[in-house]
């Protein structure tokens, strides 16, 4: 049975909502957003054939809500699909979102789901975040468990952003996973963003990654602010020599490119 692919390897930018805190869906933060908030994404990459390969997909949508309950609590609640040959899989998630200070908060969320022979799987996804206007650092973790084959892998990492001056900002993110095949693999992403106008904003950036082979991705967006609340995404990648690990799409070395788009609706 093929597991999903998860945020390692060049893929390590796909599912921008498996990898939540990642700031490209992150206009403002989850501790802060006042009321309700609504998340959708839509990822979708395509890996071209190869003299040994066949073509292949992935999609990934996800929706994610989050509600406050009292100043310093949010839940936060997602619906995952994934697509691809094989599939699909489901996962529902749900947790707390818990602010200490203006600037400090932490996020600890489980996901059940299942494949498509009603396989299940455990999610486990926490991290603890400082923001400012101007800059912020997190620590992540996520781990998941594949109850078919007793599969596993665990994801940390750290990362950060900085705005040099007002209109840039800098983000970077180093990935390390682990998993039951005794496979290390490391991942850093990086990104500059610039604000053009209060309606629109550009980024670019990269994926390296490396374990027994090495793989890269080139990444170009853009942000438009609607209104202060309604702000929509769009990213795409050229994803070049995916790595091997244990979720990795097969073929486990090919070519690529990856559309994910977002809207983000806070009421």
């Amino acid at each position: 049975m093929k597991k999903r692919r998860r945020c390692v390897g060049t893929g390590l930018l796909v599912v921008a909502t498996s990898c939540f805190v990642t700031f490209f869906l992150q206009p403002a933060s989850r501790a802060t957003a006042d009321g309700f908030r609504s998340i959708t994404t839509v990822t979708a990459d395509y890996y071209f054939p190869t003299s040994t390969t066949n073509e292949t997909y992935y999609v990934e949508t996800d929706e994610v809500f989050l509600a406050k309950i009292i100043p310093s609590l949010s839940l936060e609640a997602k619906v995952t699909r994934n697509d691809f040959p094989g599939g699909p899989q489901h996962l529902f998630y749900v947790g707390p979102v818990v602010s200490f200070t203006d600037t400090i908060y932490a996020v600890a969320i489980y996901g059940l789901g299942f494949d498509a022979q009603t396989n299940l799987i455990h999610e486990v996804d926490a991290d603890f975040n400082w923001e400012t206007d101007t800059s912020a650092a997190f620590v992540q973790f996520k781990g998941d468990y594949f109850t078919v084959d007793a599969s596993w892998y665990i994801l940390p990492s750290v990362g950060g952003k900085i705005h040099l001056i007002p209109p840039l900002g800098l983000f970077g993110e180093y990935f390390l996973s682990w998993d039951s095949a005794h496979m290390i693999t490391g991942s850093f992403w990086g990104e500059a963003d610039y604000t053009l106008n209060p309606i629109v904003a550009v980024r670019g950036g990269f994926t390296v990654s490396f374990s027994r082979n090495l793989g890269y991705s080139i990444i170009a967006g853009t942000d438009i602010t609607i209104t202060p609340d309604i702000v929509v995404k769009y990213k795409f990648s050229f994803l070049s020599n995916v790595v091997e690990y244990l979720t990795a799409p097969s073929p486990t070395t090919s070519y690529g490119i990856e559309n994910l788009i977002s809207l983000d609706w806070q009421f």
